[in-house]
């Protein structure tokens, strides 16, 4: 089934779960990452990475000032949801 007018189906197959759940209302980045993390991901392990983030940042300590720290912060992401690249 697909959202109205959207083109994305209403429910994915979470690469993070693996069950069909809901998916996500729009792409969280808008980028390709984005896209594919709306296309793989259900929205609750969306909003499992969402409330870990802080936890990854703090206890690896990294910085977002530069690309090296965003780098990894997409790297911990891709490896919570379960993202291959």
């Amino acid at each position: 089934m697909e959202k109205e007018g959207s083109g994305m189906p209403a429910t994915v197959r979470c690469s993070r779960c693996g069950e069909s759940k809901a998916a996500l209302a729009a792409a969280p980045f808008g980028s390709d990452l984005g896209r594919r993390i709306q296309s793989a991901v259900c929205a609750s392990c969306w909003g499992e990475w969402q409330a870990a983030q802080l936890n990854v940042i703090n206890e690896h300590r990294i910085s977002l000032r530069d690309q090296a720290g965003q780098d990894a912060l997409v790297r911990h992401m891709k490896e919570f949801l379960k993202l291959a690249d």
